[in-house]
Order: C-alpha cells, then sequence, then structure tokens
C-alpha cells in the first residue's frame, strides 16, 4: 500500500506546495528552474526537474515538472493568501516503487483546494491496467480522510510492485479507507477482492478485509470456488513481532473437481477446522472427521505429520480411488516429506478383515 501511495501522495502535495515559495525571484527563468529543482528533490527525496513555471496572470499560475525521470507533473490554478485552487495531471508509462519498477500507463487528474496546511486533494483516473480514484485531507505530517478506490486493477502488477509473489493474474478490486496515516501512528482498513481467479484450471473467488491500527492488524478472507469454501476468521498480525495467527474452515464438497490442483485422483467431500499461525514459519494445525475415524494434523517446516484415531481403511482408499482390500480402523501416525516424498508410518490396525476383490 506504501508504494501505490507513495507518488500519488508526495508527488502532487509536497511538489505543489513547495514550488510556489520559489516563484517571486529576480533570478532568470533557467537559475529559478534550477534552484526549485534542487528544493524540491531535497524535500521529496526525489529527482525533480522543474521545465515551465508561469507566473504571468499571477494569483494564477502553471507548472510543468518531471520526477525520477518518468513522472510528468503539470499543475494549474490559484494560489492566494495561502488557499489553493489548483488542477493536477500526472502522467507516465511506469509505475516504480522501492522494490521494482512495472511498465504501466498512468494518467489522473484531480484538484487541491483549501489552505495549504490542510489541503483537501482529489483525484481520478488510469492505472494498473484499471480505475483509481482518491480523496484525502493533508494536515501538517499526517494525512487524513483517506479513501483509495482502485477498480479492475491487475492482480499481477499490484502485488508485483508491492513486493510479494504475483500469484494472482485476474482483476482485482480494492478499497484502502484511512482515518489517518502518519510517521508515528495509522489507522484504517483495507478490503481486497478478486473474482473468477484461474487457478490450474480452478475459477476462484477472493475476498478479504484488513483493519489496521498502527503496528496491529486484524484479518478476514473467504475463498469460495465450485465445491470448496476457505474461510480466515479472528486474524492478527504483529508488525513489531513478525507475528500471525487465524482460525480457519476448509470444506470441499468434491476433491475430484480439483485434481489439476492438486495433482491426485481424490474424491469425495473434506471438512477440517483449525488454525495458521507464522512465527518466522508458517504452521498449519487442523481436525477432521471426513474419513469416518479423526484425523489431527500439523503442517511445518515442510513437513506434514498426522495422527490417526480409528479411521476406516476403506475410506483411505476409496478417497485415493483404489479399491479396498481390507476393512481395517487405523490408530498411529503418519509423517510426510512432500519434497523428498519420504513417508514414515507407525500405526496400529483394529478389527482387520479381508473384503472380496469382486
Amino acid at each position: 500500500m506504501a508504494a501505490i501511495l507513495k507518488y500519488a501522495i508526495i508527488l502532487i502535495i509536497f511538489i505543489t506546495l513547495v514550488f510556489v515559495y520559489f516563484f517571486f525571484t529576480p533570478l532568470g527563468n533557467q537559475r529559478i528552474y534550477g534552484s526549485v529543482s534542487t528544493l524540491l528533490s531535497e524535500e521529496t527525496g526525489l529527482d525533480v526537474k522543474v521545465k515551465s513555471v508561469d507566473i504571468l496572470e499571477y494569483p494564477y499560475l502553471e507548472a510543468d515538472m518531471l520526477v525520477e525521470e518518468k513522472y510528468n507533473l503539470n499543475v494549474k490554478g490559484y494560489l492566494q493568501d495561502d488557499q489553493l485552487d489548483m488542477e493536477y495531471r500526472l502522467t507516465s508509462n511506469c509505475l516504480q516503487s522501492d522494490i521494482c519498477t512495472i511498465d504501466d500507463n498512468v494518467d489522473v487528474v484531480g484538484q487541491m483546494n483549501g489552505p495549504l496546511e490542510n489541503v483537501h486533494v482529489t483525484g481520478a483516473g488510469k492505472a494498473l491496467d484499471g480505475n483509481v480514484t482518491y480523496d484525502w485531507r493533508k494536515e501538517r505530517d499526517l494525512f487524513k480522510d483517506l479513501k483509495l478506490v482502485m477498480q479492475d486493477v491487475n492482480s499481477s502488477k499490484l502485488l508485483t510492485l508491492l513486493g510479494k509473489d504475483p500469484l494472482l493474474k485476474g482483476k482485482a478490486n480494492a478499497t484502502i479507507d484511512f482515518d489517518h496515516i502518519g510517521e508515528e501512528s495509522k489507522q484504517g482498513s483495507v478490503v481486497y477482492e478478486v473474482k473468477n481467479e484461474n487457478i490450474s484450471g480452478v475459477l476462484f473467488d477472493l475476498h478479504t478485509k484488513i483493519d489496521i491500527k498502527d503496528t496491529n492488524h486484524s484479518f478476514m478472507m473467504n475463498v469460495n470456488a465450485a465445491d470448496l469454501t476457505l474461510d480466515l476468521s479472528e486474524g492478527h498480525y504483529d508488525e513489531d513481532k513478525a507475528y500471525g495467527h487465524a482460525f480457519y474452515t476448509l470444506d470441499v464438497k468434491e476433491l475430484s473437481r480439483f485434481k489439476t490442483l492438486t495433482k491426485e485422483s481424490y474424491n469425495g467431500p473434506f471438512y477440517a477446522i483449525g488454525e495458521v499461525m507464522y512465527d518466522k514459519d508458517f504452521i498449519v494445525k487442523g481436525l477432521s472427521k471426513s474419513l469416518g475415524g479423526l484425523l489431527d494434523f500439523i503442517y511445518q517446516k515442510d513437513s506434514l505429520h498426522v495422527d490417526l484415531k480409528r479411521v476406516p481403511s476403506k475410506n483411505i482408499m476409496q478417497r485415493l480411488s483404489n479399491t479396498p482390500l481390507i476393512d481395517t480402523n487405523i490408530t498411529g501416525s503418519v509423517q510426510y516429506d512432500p519434497l523428498t516424498e519420504a513417508i514414515s508410518v507407525n500405526t496400529k490396525l483394529h478389527n482387520l478383515r479381508l473384503l472380496s476383490s469382486e
């Protein structure tokens, strides 16, 4: 989110507000542009070059700037008695964050109104192959009442810009709504949705909401597909401790529909509840009675451990699309390493009997 706001906020607010103080000097135009460019670069930490400034009809003024060699910024309007009433346009053929630069057509227009110390900024346009609108107030070192809405944006581009693996490829909608954002405090929420995301031939819908208060995040997530529902609830993430936790419910009505995803010929329903944690590594714990007995499992550090309690063997074989040759209840443990496909089994069989092969 910081990558998205960095240029939309810093470029428009600081660049516009700072350069106006340098307009009335006896210096020639080129020297003025150089002085303003140097000041803006120092104030924003960005490479800013002033291309032109027109103040002949003051209090109406107009300026063109190039930021980071990538962003063309044009501002025009009125500045009088520390009051702004200006329009701007920001265009580029790429987007850049601290992490990466991606090709993208950016074309955003908007307005800035109000006193210099409490400017109201609005804007709308194209970015990330979709539509963006935003609205906020800049009050000293705080951004207040911020709302950024993205519709039908490219999920892959957005995740790449944020430094995340682009696991999602479809169109996304996002709403970022904050009461305030500052260096020491922030409070707000992020809602993110993806529709008809194609993962290995299976279409998924995703909806997630994150509530943020300083370094503490609470979240929920819902994933839906034909015959599958995954819900994460009561999620919490502590930025300071880099620790996260949530409860989950997984309900699969028919496993065979997900063969392209699992690469295995499973069938039948599967239901599990449990918790997922992050503490340097991801840990997933769960319980399931879908096989007739009790499965108690934990996945961590690329290893799956399953405790079985009186699980009918024929149910397991049927789920694996194999004909059961014996009928017994299994109690014990199974250790599986998905990377090496090594498996260790320590179980007891109860009430074993042979089944007819016919």
